[in-house]
């Protein structure tokens, strides 16, 4: 969903966390991560409510790189219901510098994942259509926005994963 300099979904699953869908933006989005901290620092009532209103089944994670590992490390860690004004100064300042990236997502153990089988596929379109009014917030598009073609995102992946197109 977009390319690297943008505020993606996204799906991850590596050896070092677990399994996580959610909205991303990464350290190499410069603009987006950048514009993101402005938006934040200048509109920090409006953005912390943003934020205050995720179900809090998900996490606000800051990220660090490691660029010789080829990894991160967590450095900050909310969960949005509890989210006050001084965590959102914290968030703008790590959010300023190009090492850090945002991560807002719901994560998943691994027996879930098992045992949810085939339909981990709409748990994720759940997760993204729970962000979505978030997600056009932080990219400007406003939080009325609806499906062109009238589906619901869980059936746009199910068409996918089954090869239909629409």
């Amino acid at each position: 969903f977009g390319g690297k300099d943008t505020v993606q979904f996204q799906v991850a699953l590596n050896p070092t966390s677990p399994l996580w869908s959610g909205i991303y933006i990464s350290g190499e989005a410069n603009k987006t991560r950048k514009n993101v901290a402005k938006l934040f620092k200048e509109e920090r009532a409006v953005c912390l409510q943003a934020l205050r209103n995720i179900p809090s089944t998900y996490r606000i994670n800051i990220h660090r790189s490691i660029k010789k590992q080829r990894s991160s490390e967590v450095v900050g860690e909310w969960d949005p219901a509890t989210l006050k004004e001084t965590d959102m100064d914290t968030i703008t300042g790590y959010l300023s510098k190009p090492e850090h990236k945002l991560e807002v997502s719901k994560r998943f153990s691994k027996k879930e994942a098992i045992d949810a089988g085939i339909a981990i596929a709409g748990k994720f379109a759940e997760t993204f259509e729970e962000l979505l009014p978030l997600h056009n917030f932080l990219t400007g598009k406003g939080s009325n926005v609806t499906q062109p073609t009238g589906s619901t995102m869980e059936e746009t992946i199910q068409n996918i994963l089954e090869g239909k197109d629409e």
